[in-house]
């Protein structure tokens, strides 16, 4: 598990933290403004972007070219055997 050390400009340890990262993970069924900044960053490095979502929810249009995948928070084994485990 990688630390992120919270010294400094959060806006610099969040450019920093994307950066160097070589793959974004977010949960976005919570509309969240600050993960969609990051996840836009992150989409604008290049940086391969995966999205999970409860099924239930619809995600803004700008997410459409962004893999994403669902769960159901009352079927959670069913999600794992949708990942192979």
């Amino acid at each position: 598990m990688i630390r992120i050390v919270r010294v400094g400009d959060l806006s610099t340890n969040v450019w920093q933290s994307i950066t160097q990262a070589g793959l974004i993970v977010a949960e976005v069924s919570v509309p969240n403004p600050n993960v969609y900044y990051e996840i836009g960053l992150a989409d604008a490095l290049g940086k391969p972007i995966f999205l999970f979502k409860q099924e239930s929810i619809k995600l803004p249009a700008d997410f459409g070219g962004i893999h994403y995948y669902t769960y159901d928070l009352n079927d959670l084994k069913a999600g794992r055997q949708k990942a192979g485990r």
